[in-house]
């Protein structure tokens, strides 16, 4: 485009990559021939001589290449735009010109002159996206771009450099066609317009299945083994094992292959931990979707989280193809929210706790703080599991789900009570429901509520239904959950039972250890476990002197697991004989305590770590701060949102928030169309002013398509790193990191948040020790586990309210997560409580049988936490 302009001859130009964001940095570049020195390369970009070429993006991929109307969904070139005016054909409104029209107009010569040197490139991962047919931010996608770069180098390399036969033979014919149709240009180009990105495609529809059918673009034996290995990097031995024994590489072992035959009517399936569940849940959906008594469209799969029902679908496709985005999958929020939508399109926002506080204090302005809070609690008791409620407090309750229905809203807590109201004041409903979903799938069936199974028994009574989980790993009860009616499945659907037991996770010690553990409890599966491994070593157990020396402990054998880490250990461990990586390694916690010292220690010993504490990121505080505001910016006439915002984020009291609701009510006017109000104090009209100004720029990043850079200007004025803990500033990159992935807009951003509250919203980073909660660990295996701060009063908790039955299944959960070594830890003192108090050893490690234990006495060979009584040198 620049050559038709003549006067930009006399320029070099060069390329730039995008430096809003890490992972765009270095995406486009400048080939030089020079000396490396500053100069040298300086007199290049000033001269030409000695800049040989650029790698560009295609400039069709911009949000404003042509013109148009992206709400009539018209794109136009500019001689399309002169015929009709600059006018939309559709609907009449001017349309947004674009910078091809822009070049035109500057233009002095009808075609573009001929420059040398620069060539077009797309970024790999839209590539391998489009291979995929999914998109480019995908879990999928990142694990093929690992293994993509780990086999061929650098990007560039891939793209411009590497022979296409080279390609072929390592890569596969898909990849290497995707390469040559790059260099030779030959792209199919869908410009952007008005707001709207552009998009490049290499392959013509069906072309991708011409070139070698569904098998990937590596051979389909290696496709396969690298699927299920977990870094792009040789792996060590104990994962390749892992490959040759499970099921997911030898098919269905006896267990399993019973599961799968019960295709009618109710099975309960019992699942221990690393038995396959996931595996065995696969392949029963697949002999469902290809049995033909069913369509696809008619089976239904619940999963406890987002994530869970993402990684379903996606093992699905390998296993079904483009059938299994036919197969419905969610969470029973995201499931419900959907289907009273559907219903009631008039609905059309999610209240969460705090627009939920906020509308109580609204609604009953009479009612103390104590008093609006114990109304709270009962409403989310008895919207989440039907707790019973005197009758006051039900005609309050009733009130505010009113209120709610005349805003359009459901509370998040009711969503799940909502649709089961419906199914049964409703029978045209239920009727239509059970004809659309014939087939159920409901997995970690030990943690769901009352609520939740009344709704799979209003759904799928008299239905091919399975249930499947594990009673023994039933961690949900302070939320309502209750193990029993696992158990009362059988009974209420008159379902068959099967076990799986074989264990292709852990070692036969740790399995041994686990099983004497659980056994204590008086409710359980009855399931013993059958090791698919090795005896393995015994389980080490660590007391240490203090908190501290806990740390150092965990910190020196981290050290000696990855082989040595010469910024903790100078190398010492060089010939240790291990060579896990980081990502190997998890430490699990019970209490928030535990874990945010340990954070500190190894953020202080230079180890790169991922924080998960299975919190949901909007629901507590200070990220509340960012979700009012998102809303509040989609809702600008919402004064229950202005008034969240301004008690959260400006700290202003119940009566200045009640006086600007009322002078805005009195005026009929909203904070972003009104002048400053005279009953507001200089100084709440500077914090108004201010709230306009971030609201307005947030506005305008939401009108350009930009979501993550929307959040980031959130967070860079309401969540400063200086203002936040170490563990908190982690949390706010997995935002951005969230808010970067999403396709959607930010009404989809805030309901994807909205809707997982049950578990954390950060991802695994590799090459990261993983430092987890217990509840958070769930699901998850790692072939290093460390269990730290196994004390009494610590795990189990010594609350008054506390289930000892649910603590010894948490630390049952926590110990067999681990695949090869188990480390237990504890302090013999800790503060608790604003007091340094004698700890003595958790219960639970008693429970463990001596001979699968052995007590370590030596700690740490070096500290790495500076005494807390040590004056630093100055050097």
């Amino acid at each position: 485009m620049n050559g038709k302009v003549s006067d930009l001859d006399r320029f070099v130009l060069i390329s730039n990559s995008d430096a809003h964001s890490p992972s765009k940095l270095g995406r486009e570049a400048n080939l030089l021939n020079t000396e490396l020195s500053y100069d040298a390369m300086f007199e290049a970009f000033r001269t030409g001589e000695g800049l040989t070429s650029t790698y560009e993006f295609y400039p069709e991929e911009g949000k404003y290449h042509h013109d148009g109307h992206r709400k009539c969904g018209i794109s136009l070139e500019p001689k399309e735009t002169r015929k009709y005016n600059n006018i939309c054909p559709e609907c009449g409104k001017p349309l947004t010109v674009g910078v091809l029209s822009r070049v035109e107009e500057l233009a002095d010569r009808e075609e573009t002159a001929k420059k040398s040197g620069f060539e077009y490139i797309i970024p790999l991962p839209e590539v391998l996206g489009e291979i995929e047919g999914v998109g480019p931010k995908t879990k999928t996608v990142r694990g093929e771009f690992q293994k993509v770069i780990s086999t061929f180098g650098n990007e560039f390399d891939l793209m411009r450099e590497i022979p296409v036969e080279e390609i072929e033979g390592k890569g596969g014919p898909v990849l290497a066609e995707a390469i040559r149709h790059i260099r030779e240009n030959e792209v199919f180009r869908n410009p952007g317009y008005d707001g709207v990105f552009g998009e490049i495609k290499v392959f013509k529809d069906g072309e991708i299945d011409r070139i070698r059918g569904q098998m990937g673009f590596f051979g389909l034996d290696e496709y396969v083994v690298e699927k299920e290995t977990k870094v792009a990097k040789p792996e060590p031995s104990h994962q390749l094992e892992k490959e040759a024994t499970s099921p997911q590489s030898t098919g269905l072992n006896e267990e399993q292959q019973k599961v799968c035959e019960a295709q009618e009517g109710a099975t309960l399936v019992k699942a221990g931990p690393g038995t396959g569940k996931t595996h065995t849940l696969v392949e029963w959906l697949t002999g469902q979707a290809e049995s033909g008594r069913k369509e696809p469209d008619e089976i239904l799969a619940v999963t406890f989280t987002n994530k869970a029902a993402a990684e379903l679908q996606e093992r699905l496709s390998k296993r079904i193809g483009r059938q299994a985005r036919r197969i419905t999958a969610g969470t029973f929020h995201a499931l419900c929210w959907k289907w009273l939508r559907e219903v009631s399109p008039e609905l059309q926002t999610i209240y969460d706790a705090s627009a939920r506080k906020m509308s109580l204090r609204m609604l009953f302005p009479e009612m103390d703080h104590a008093e609006l809070r114990d109304l709270n609690e009962q409403l989310v008791q008895y919207l989440e599991l039907d707790t019973p409620v005197d009758r006051e407090t039900k005609q309050k309750i009733c009130r505010y789900r009113d209120y709610c229905e005349e805003q359009g809203a459901v509370d998040l807590s009711g969503v799940i009570r909502s649709m089961v109201e419906l199914l049964e004041d409703e029978p045209g409903w239920l009727q239509k429901f059970r004809s659309w979903y014939k087939v159920f799938a409901v997995d970690e069936f030990q943690d769901i509520n009352p609520m939740q199974y009344k709704l799979v028994q209003l759904l799928a009574g008299g239905q091919d239904v399975l249930a499947i989980g594990d009673p023994d790993q039933a961690i949900y009860g302070f939320r309502g959950s209750d193990v029993r009616q696992f158990f009362q499945f059988t009974k209420d659907f008159e379902a068959r039972e099967i076990a799986l037991k074989r264990n292709y996770r852990s070692t036969g010690k740790v399995l041994e250890a686990a099983g004497a553990l659980i056994r204590k409890n008086i409710l359980t599966s009855g399931i013993s476990l059958v090791p698919n491994k090795p005896e393995g070593i015994r389980i080490q157990v660590f007391e240490a002197e203090n908190p501290f020396k806990e740390a150092d402990y965990i910190l020196d054998q981290i050290a000696k697991y990855v082989g040595g880490i010469e910024s903790m250990s100078s190398g010492k461990y060089t010939d240790s004989g291990y060579d896990f990586g980081l990502s190997d390694i998890a430490i699990l916690f019970r209490t928030h305590t535990i874990g945010d010292a340990l954070f500190k220690a190894l953020v202080k010993a230079g180890i790169p770590v991922h924080y998960g504490d299975g919190s949901s990121f909007f629901a507590e505080a200070p990220f509340t701060k960012v979700s009012n505001l998102l809303k509040l910016v989609l809702k600008p006439a919402n004064h229950l949102l202005l008034s969240t915002v301004m008690e959260e984020n400006y700290e202003w009291s119940r009566s200045e928030v009640e006086s600007l609701v009322t002078a805005l009510n009195d005026q009929k006017a909203t904070l972003f169309g009104n002048d400053a109000l005279a009953s507001i104090s200089i100084k709440r009209k500077g914090e108004l002013e201010d709230l306009r100004s971030i609201c307005q720029l947030v506005k305008k990043k939401l009108e350009e398509n930009q979501l993550a850079a929307a959040v980031e200007v959130i967070c860079r004025h309401f969540l400063p790193d200086e203002e936040l803990s170490e563990s908190d500033q982690l949390k706010k990159e997995t935002l951005l990191d969230l808010a970067e992935e999403t396709e959607g807009d930010a009404e989809d951003f805030l309901q994807q948040m909205q809707l997982n509250p049950y578990t954390d919203a950060g991802r695994l980073k590799s090459e990261a020790v993983q430092l987890l909660t217990f509840h958070a660990a769930k699901g998850l295996e790692f072939p290093i586990v460390f269990i730290a701060g196994a004390e009494e009063g610590i795990t189990p908790l010594d609350r008054d309210s506390i289930d000892l039955e649910e603590e010894r299944r948490l630390f049952y959960v926590a110990m067999t997560r681990a695949e090869e070594e188990l480390q237990i830890t504890g302090s013999k003192e800790r503060v608790r409580f604003g007091e340094l108090l004698t700890q003595e050893a958790s219960r639970f490690i008693a429970e463990l049988p001596d001979m699968l234990m052995d007590r370590v006495r030596s700690g740490a060979k070096k500290s790495y936490n500076q005494s807390e009584n040590e004056q630093l040198g100055l050097f």
